[in-house]
């Protein structure tokens, strides 16, 4: 109040008045203009309280894992899918392991008799290895289904994952085939292993179709940080539902997977010792890894069978453009 009364004696008096006092009168005359109390509200909460969109956006924003199961996974479902997926590692073993077998089998073959596997007629050869491809398309056609299913839809899932499984089978078939011709036409005197083949395609397409199980934790643990905001997208819903309650199916079908691999192994152990000679043995496993090296490393990479391994990195994808199209759509402050 010092400065007006100041101004108003000058005046009054005549007297000259300094200019530093008008100017301390004129920024004291001078208010800010006032929010009102809604405005001040909203900015309060649209700098302390990020929304759910905000937040989506956050956590869809962090690098995505590396193609494999990661620790969103129990550690057991990591050790059982480490040991059933890695096609690398088995195209490797089964084509040197199978060399040294036949070696090892010249010393063991007085054993024969002694090994219940061994011999022709066990319970297992009878009722599992003869009927080897139906066990395998039990246990990879449901778990692929649901995959597919998952990731693609209804439509085109099940058409992926069935074209995947019609195909693999004309594969079994047509080699299998080939190789009963072949022995029809050498009048028996070079018969292929059919087991060898058999067991070692159905271990490779077990192998390949049960990486549609990869980020598949990772993608449900992503949106189930993120429930808030999954009712303004159905197919993001319609995936959580998915996710959510195909979990636990999901992962006992992998187990059986795991476990039914584990017995191929076993019997194709067995075949390689006792059964067959060197040349009609290799030719078979030759036979059945450049298979899967044309089916599932060449033909199988096409956008219209489905990739199982990339299924889980598509979907993730998916998430993160939807979040980045709702960030590009939030009004600016």
């Amino acid at each position: 109040m010092a400065p007006y009364f100041v101004a108003e004696v000058g005046v009054e008096s005549g007297c000259e008045i300094p200019q530093t006092l008008v100017m301390a009168a004129t920024l004291k005359k001078k208010k800010k203009p006032r929010r009102n109390f809604h405005q001040r509200r909203n900015i309060s909460y649209q700098t302390f309280q990020p929304n759910a969109e905000d937040r989506l956006t956050c956590e869809i924003r962090q690098p995505p894992p590396a193609t494999s199961t990661t620790p969103a996974s129990p550690l057991w479902l990591r050790m059982l899918f480490g040991l059933v997926s890695n096609t690398g590692v088995r195209c490797a073993v089964y084509f040197i392991g199978v060399n040294a077998l036949w070696l090892l089998g010249d010393h063991v073959s007085q054993y024969q008799a002694q090994v219940y596997i061994a011999m022709p007629k066990n319970a297992v050869n009878e009722y599992f290895v003869k009927l080897g491809w139906l066990w395998t398309m039990v246990a990879v056609i449901p778990f692929s289904l649901a995959a597919a299913i998952t990731h693609k839809g209804v439509v085109t899932g099940t058409a992926q994952s069935l074209l995947r499984a019609a195909m693999t089978t004309g594969v079994w078939f047509g080699v299998t085939t080939l190789f009963d011709r072949v022995k029809s036409h050498t009048e028996g005197k070079f018969d292929f292993s059919g087991h060898c083949f058999l067991l070692v395609w159905a271990n490779m397409v077990l192998a390949e179709e049960s990486k549609a199980y990869l980020m598949w934790d990772d993608c449900r643990m992503l949106l189930l940080d993120s429930l808030s905001v999954l009712e303004t997208d159905l197919s993001l819903h319609r995936l959580f539902v998915c996710l959510r309650w195909l979990t636990p199916p999901m992962r006992v079908m992998l187990v059986l997977q795991t476990c039914l691999s584990l017995l191929w192994d076993v019997m194709l152990t067995s075949t390689a010792l006792f059964f067959h000679t060197w040349p009609e043995k290799v030719t078979a496993v030759a036979v059945a890894l450049f298979a899967w090296i044309i089916v599932y490393r060449s033909l199988f990479t096409l956008s219209i069978f489905g990739v199982p391994r990339q299924l889980g990195q598509e979907t993730w994808e998916k998430i993160t453009a939807y979040a980045d199209n709702r960030r590009q759509r939030q009004p600016k402050l």
